[in-house]
């Protein structure tokens, strides 16, 4: 089926009513003899359901052309990743920690990804308000408990790579830190790989 963008939807949506404005114009104009009421209930009722079929039709088009639907790639293929990772402290440049860390992506919510800096409370803290649109995916680590760590993600997601940010809030210290990641797939898990 062709793709079908919001202009043509819009044209599609417009015609119901640009033709019940020419019928009424050109009966104003006496151009067409009185209908009986049975006749012009049924003449309503066959446009109704026409304009119904079309619209349908044109929703269906549109919703199998976005994006998020096209069935030739799938968004990030599980299996094992090798991510280069980089921490970056607010006002302190040259002072970045970098590493090459693998996980293993999941088909879970969040894909497996997870802050992989040393000693960071967040690895073990749950994911909540994920969400994904098209190829960007967002969600929220938040910690148990008062004055605890959080971060923010957002990641761009392709069939076998990924890039993205974790912004993190280091608890009651009031610490911010961003963690930058940029994976690609190496193969099928391993052992020994985190899982989220």
């Amino acid at each position: 089926m062709p793709a079908v963008d919001g202009h043509t939807l819009f044209l599609a949506l417009k015609s119901k009513s640009a033709i019940k404005e020419f019928e009424s114009k050109k009966r104003g104009a006496g151009l067409f003899a009185p209908c009986s009421k049975a006749r012009q209930h049924s003449k309503q009722k066959f446009l109704g359901g026409r304009m119904k079929r079309m619209l349908a039709i044109l929703l269906v088009g549109l919703a199998s052309s976005s994006p998020a639907h096209a069935g030739d790639s799938k968004l990030l293929t599980p299996g094992e990743y090798e991510v280069q990772m980089r921490l970056e402290l607010p006002h302190i440049e040259d002072m970045g920690v970098s590493k090459t860390s693998k996980i293993c992506v999941t088909d879970a919510a969040t894909h497996g990804l997870i802050v992989l800096s040393d000693n960071n409370p967040l690895v073990r803290c749950p994911a909540s308000n994920v969400r994904q649109d098209g190829e960007t995916l967002t969600f929220d680590l938040v910690c148990e408990g008062h004055n605890q760590a959080v971060a923010w993600a957002k990641f761009q997601l392709a069939e076998d790579r990924f890039d993205g940010v974790f912004d993190m809030k280091m608890g009651g210290k009031n610490m911010t830190m961003t963690e930058r990641q940029s994976g690609h797939r190496v193969g099928a898990c391993t052992t020994g790989v985190p899982h989220s």
